[in-house]
């Protein structure tokens, strides 16, 4: 048996076996490093990898997703989710070669099943909302039990609770009103000190731009601006 199929194999994502062909992977792109894809398949699956030389660095934690590696990787996953059905795979996952590939299709076959299942005609739309700033309050609120020998301290807390709280009305608001047009959404991301907060929406793609405009016509007092982008591969629904 070669050294190259012991090699380690860098994953880009999961798919059904009979999405592409064994040589059907070329117009995705060149993978991370620019090497090419190739498609292992087993259990009625495929992963779409690229070899990893013994001696490539390995992705540090946590990772920087503006790298040219983690820019490549996304690039590939989405050119394959224009194609198929696809369970991205979190960029810097490796195996130690086809036999550990193969080995874990088959042990996660069930679970992947199920996931593509729900993904089927689905993608990943995402909401930034930008929140209003609220006028400052010069005293904490009567139910904060913060001690009151640290009024500074007091204060601080006071309005970063009070910024928590306009943050989880605006979520809610948008996902009452846009549960309907979804399957699933999740936060995903509150950057601390930031007026901002984003969410992710799993869409059918049949309905996109309705949901689009589903989202356009939402009103939140709490929230001054909007941003909404996608689609994309459903990473934070996998």
């Amino acid at each position: 048996m070669s050294d190259d199929a012991f090699a380690p194999l860098l994953i880009y994502g999961i798919v059904r076996a009979d999405a592409f062909a064994p040589n059907d992977v070329s117009d995705l792109g060149p993978g991370v490093g620019g090497r090419s894809l190739s498609i292992v398949k087993r259990s009625g699956l495929a992963a779409i990898v690229s070899s990893l030389a013994e001696d490539d660095s390995r992705p540090p934690a946590p990772i920087d997703p503006e790298t040219a590696e983690a820019l490549a990787h996304r690039s590939v996953v989405e050119a394959a989710f224009e194609r198929a059905t696809i369970i991205p795979v979190r960029f810097g996952t490796t195996l130690e070669g086809d036999a550990a590939l193969n080995q874990h299709l088959q042990s996660a076959a069930a679970r992947y099943r199920d996931t593509l299942k729900k993904l089927d005609g689905r993608a990943e739309i995402g909401i930034r909302l930008a929140l209003r700033e609220d006028e400052p309050t010069a005293t904490a609120p009567r139910d904060t039990a913060y001690r009151t020998d640290r009024p500074g301290t007091a204060y601080l807390l006071a309005q970063q609770q009070q910024q928590n709280q306009r943050r989880r009305r605006a979520v809610r608001t948008y996902r009452r009103a846009l549960s309907d047009r979804c399957d699933r959404t999740v936060t995903t991301s509150r950057p601390a000190g930031s007026d901002s907060v984003s969410m992710a929406f799993l869409v059918p793609r049949s309905s996109m731009d309705r949901f689009r405009e589903a989202a356009a016509r939402v009103r939140a007092p709490e929230v001054q601006s909007i941003d909404v982008v996608g689609p994309w591969a459903p990473y934070s629904f996998v």
